[in-house]
C-alpha cells in the first residue's frame, strides 16, 4: 500500500467514524421524539378521558332534563288537543 492510499484510507475511517456518531445521535433524538410524542398523546387521551368521567353525571341529569320536558311538552299537547273535543262535546250536550 502506498502512502496515499494509507492516507486515503485513514480518512475514509475517519470520515466513516464522524457519520457513525452523527446517524446514532439522529437514531437517539428520533427514540427520544417518539417516546415524547407518546407520551403527549398519552396525556392528552388521558385527560380527555378523565374529563368525560368527571363530567358524565353533569351530560346525565341535562340529558334526563330534556327527556322530562319532552315528555311534558308531549303530556301538555295530547293535554291541549283534549281540551277543545271535550268544549265541544260539552256544547254538543
Amino acid at each position: 500500500m502506498t502512502p496515499e492510499e494509507k492516507d486515503m484510507l485513514k480518512k475514509t475511517l475517519e470520515l466513516s467514524e464522524d457519520n457513525n456518531k452523527i446517524l446514532r445521535g439522529i437514531l437517539v433524538r428520533a427514540r427520544w421524539s417518539m417516546f415524547f410524542r407518546l407520551a403527549y398523546w398519552g396525556i392528552i387521551i388521558a385527560l380527555a378521558l378523565g374529563a368525560y368521567y368527571f363530567a358524565k353525571p353533569y351530560f346525565d341529569l341535562l340529558v334526563s332534563s330534556y327527556r322530562n320536558i319532552t315528555a311534558d311538552v308531549d303530556a301538555i299537547k295530547s293535554f291541549t288537543v283534549k281540551i277543545p273535543n271535550s268544549i265541544g262535546d260539552m256544547f254538543n250536550k
